[in-house]
């Protein structure tokens, strides 16, 4: 993976494409904070860190002992999906502006590869 992202970051990330892929479900447990860390082999604050952001942003809860679990219905998927086109857009653009792509060019692309994907 080339992502430049902190990890943390990415580990936000990928539980948020889980979700829309629906490769989990709400209820479901995730790895206690000792065990992602070391099965990653990150730092252990980077995934106290990655837990925190996702419970602020509310689709994890975390009880006493650690335990957290994911939460999230029909509503904060519409939330994580818009969350992520957002970003996605966001570096998409940043970089076609960078390599100095106009954009009816780039749109024309884009409706292009959206027929064909």
């Amino acid at each position: 993976m080339n992502d430049l992202s902190p990890i943390y970051t990415q580990i936000v990330r990928y539980v948020k494409m889980c979700i829309l892929r629906r490769d989990t479900v709400s209820g479901e447990e995730l790895p206690s904070r000792r065990i992602l860390s070391a099965t990653l082999g990150v730092n252990p604050n980077t995934i106290q860190k990655a837990y925190r952001i996702m419970e602020e942003e509310g689709f994890i809860v975390t009880y006493l002992g650690s335990k957290s679990i994911l939460q999230f219905d029909d509503k904060m998927v519409e939330a994580i999906r818009d969350d992520l086109l957002r970003a996605e857009l966001t570096n998409f653009i940043t970089e076609v502006k960078k390599m100095g792509f106009d954009r009816d060019k780039t749109c024309t692309l884009i409706n292009e590869f959206w027929e064909r994907y």
